[in-house]
């Protein structure tokens, strides 16, 4: 796979690094050399350096003793848990949104979708997963539940990992949330907040099977 073009700045290389992680170029557990990085993307190590160390603080990619970088990759016991917290936690953030419904959340999240639709054409990974993000942000911030907030916040890094597992298998997982955001979207904006939560659930169940068969598999659990 083709990284990018050529560039030289930090956040160029970041771009580029995150994208080949959440395309699933590399996958969790790979290690990641500085060197080898630096010549696909012909830059010298500082940029890529201090990509990774970025990656790192959002727990993307972390440092193991005598390995080196590798692409973080959590274990079918901690996917489940994560699932199982995230599950309850955003299901309860978008009902609290959609009993709380204002214009600007509506075409913030009518805007996202619309965006997806246009990377989804380009295979535009980066956006994608930013955009994911982003969705689900805007949700959770309009829950007007700080404390909600402030725990689902710690959760992202983990989310992207398991995003990152999702879309990395043979699976359509990126064009079937485009439609399971759609219809929360249109939960929201219908201000029905019991099928919000409802769409919410099943979005991440979805997503969840995918992700805790292909760990169960990988670790020999039937």
């Amino acid at each position: 796979m083709d990284l990018g073009k050529k560039g030289t700045r930090s956040d160029t290389v970041y771009k580029k690094i995150y994208n080949a992680i959440m395309s699933g170029y590399f996958k969790p557990g790979q290690r990641l050399v500085e060197r080898d990085i630096a010549d696909i993307l012909q830059v010298s190590r500082t940029p890529v350096r201090e990509a990774l160390k970025q990656l790192e603080k959002e727990k993307m990619v972390k440092t193991v003793p005598y390995r080196g970088v590798m692409v973080t990759r959590l274990s079918l016991k901690e996917a489940r848990q994560v699932y199982e917290v995230r599950s309850n936690l955003e299901g309860l953030a978008v009902r609290l949104a959609a009993t709380n419904v204002n214009s600007h959340m509506l075409e913030q999240l009518e805007t996202l979708i619309e965006l997806n639709k246009e990377a989804l054409k380009n295979n535009d990974t980066f956006s994608i997963a930013t955009n994911n993000n982003e969705f689900h942000r805007t949700i959770v911030h309009n829950s007007d539940n700080d404390l909600l907030i402030e725990i689902l916040n710690s959760l992202w890094a983990q989310v992207n990992i398991l995003r990152l597992t999702s879309w990395s298998l043979p699976n359509k997982r990126p064009q079937e949330t485009l439609l399971e955001h759609t219809a929360i979207y249109e939960a929201i904006r219908d201000g029905d907040a019991i099928l919000a939560e409802q769409n919410m659930i099943k979005h991440l169940d979805n997503a969840r099977q995918v992700v805790l068969a292909h760990l169960a598999k990988e670790e020999g659990v039937f």
